[in-house]
């Protein structure tokens, strides 16, 4: 009986990990089209498109505010931000318990101003950076430097609220 039981759960065990590496492999085809999106749908497109579809599984509503126009970023720096979105909004699904979310890109002559807010159960920001379960929030802060911003982070018991501002001058 105990050999049943191992073999039951090897078994089990082999299908978890079949569908986790399919999971992530279609990950990877979705990030690798998005580009490609971009191009041919442009930012906001996808950005809606992204709100829309939810693949965050997020129950809630999430309210989305853009006044940006066309070609303001380059569509390499586009990406980044799609990817910061992408990012913030994942984890705001993984962790926050929160039943509202908001996310708001507004452009003015100079800047282009981020912020995504949730008012999910926040968290202790310099504990999670601390001690190394961070990886999306590292990965959002990385991907503002290439932005040439930096993301500030406000989280409370009320919710979260990350924003940056990315300037607009030289060509960017």
């Amino acid at each position: 009986m105990n050999q049943i039981n191992h073999s039951i759960e090897r078994s089990f065990n082999l299908k978890n990990k079949t569908i986790g590496s399919v999971l992530n492999d279609l990950k990877i085809v979705n990030i690798n089209l998005i580009p490609i999106l971009i191009e041919v749908d442009g930012f906001k497109n996808c950005l809606e498109n992204l709100i829309i579809e939810n693949p965050f599984r997020i129950n809630f509503p999430i309210n989305i505010k853009i006044n940006y126009s066309k070609n303001t970023l380059s569509k390499e720096k586009e990406l980044i931000l799609y990817q910061i979105i992408f990012e913030a909004l994942s984890n705001i699904s993984k962790h926050a318990k929160a039943n509202y979310t908001e996310v708001k890109i507004e452009e003015n002559e100079n800047k282009l101003f981020v912020e995504i807010a949730d008012n999910g159960k926040g968290f202790p920001i310099k504990h999670i950076l601390l001690t190394g379960n961070a990886f999306g929030l590292k990965k959002i802060m990385d991907n503002c430097n290439l932005l040439k911003t930096s993301a500030f982070i406000n989280s409370s018991e009320k919710g979260t609220k990350i924003s940056f501002h990315i300037p607009l001058k030289n060509g960017i």
